[in-house]
């Protein structure tokens, strides 16, 4: 469980780490480039946008490798490509050469790309049934705080400038190393073994060994099913226009859409990549603003505590189960953006 959780820890601290202060980013670029402002904006903008177009090039290729090398193969070289981007970084700040730092963006957005499709579907398959959804919504908690370790590393007072970048991206490298001496005697998924490899006997050494127990024919017997359902629905040749047009599947759909644009368009993402702008045109001095964005990244990590606690210890217990915690914060962010722009 530790792998899958500082996968999601790495994964928090990458984001801060690659859009960290602009002033760093082109740190490496000559005078002479500088020189036109029109030219800095332009070099400028691979350099913010190169890290999403690895996360997507990310994901299309998590969808061709992980039926095929299985989940923990990937996450080793996928954290093997993590130390790689930090080796690109430290070594872009060292030869003051730009692309090294465009091309380390590339690489780490495809290894985030990665663990935001991988980590979850390890943790899920090798946690026993009933916890499932506990394991999973705890890993949003190490997430929280890799992103709180990001950004405390990345004050001016620590290592948030020229000589202290390389530590930053140095310790990217020691988290991916800790991942693979750890993955190495981690055991394959064995939903994996057992429908991807055909497997059964590997996959019963791989449960038992798991839930330290002898008796695992129940765990057997869901995977049995799941192999049937995949052969009945032909998963294979299942295309996304295919998908959507199965009546059984529509209302899913509309549920994962609706909860992922709640989670994409709540503006997390433009608070963690554009607070400094925001801090700067009030005219906050640096040290305010840093202290208060802690702050943010601290209630962040208490919410999901809270959150996590909440959902099985109180919400489960009345009729509106789970879809109250669920729909609540989905009214939360207009609210706060309206009094914002009344500002």
């Amino acid at each position: 469980m530790m792998v899958s959780y500082l996968g999601h820890f790495q994964y928090g601290y990458t984001l801060l780490l690659v859009h960290h202060p602009a002033s760093l980013l082109v740190s490496n670029l000559t005078r002479e480039e500088v020189k036109s402002l029109k030219y800095f904006w332009f070099i400028l903008s691979p350099a913010v946008i190169f890290f999403p177009i690895g996360g997507v090039t990310g994901i299309v290729l998590f969808k061709v490798l992980v039926d095929k090398y299985g989940r923990k193969c990937l996450l080793l070289l996928n954290n093997t490509l993590a130390f790689f981007a930090s080796v690109l970084l430290c070594i872009s700040n060292s030869v003051h050469l730009f692309k090294f730092t465009l091309f380390a963006n590339f690489i780490i957005g495809i290894s985030s790309g990665i663990f935001s499709c991988c980590v979850p579907l390890y943790l899920l398959e090798v946690s026993p049934t009933p916890i499932r959804g506990f394991m999973t919504a705890t890993s949003a908690f190490f997430f929280s705080l890799g992103v709180l370790l990001g950004h405390t590393l990345g004050l001016p007072q620590v290592l948030g400038n020229k000589e202290g970048f390389p530590f930053m991206a140095m310790l990217l490298g020691i988290i991916a190393t800790i991942c693979i001496l750890l993955l190495i005697n981690c055991p394959e998924s064995p939903r994996f073994i057992f429908i991807q490899k055909k497997n059964e006997t590997k996959a019963r050494e791989v449960l038992r060994s798991l839930r330290v127990q002898e008796d695992v024919g129940n765990e057997i017997r869901e995977l049995q099913e799941e192999e049937f359902y995949e052969v009945l629905a032909n998963e294979k040749k299942m295309t996304l226009w295919k998908f959507l047009h199965v009546a059984k599947f529509r209302w899913p759909i509309v549920t994962i859409v609706t909860l992922m644009a709640g989670s994409q368009l709540s503006g997390i993402n433009g608070m963690f990549f554009y607070i400094e702008k925001v801090y700067m045109s009030m005219a906050l001095p640096r040290s305010i603003s840093d202290i208060i964005t802690s702050g943010i990244h601290v209630i962040i990590i208490i919410t999901v505590v809270v959150t996590v606690r909440s959902v099985w210890s109180f919400w489960g217990s009345f009729s509106c189960s789970r879809p109250a915690p669920q729909l609540s914060p989905l009214g939360t962010p207009p609210c706060g953006s309206l009094v914002l722009s009344r500002a």
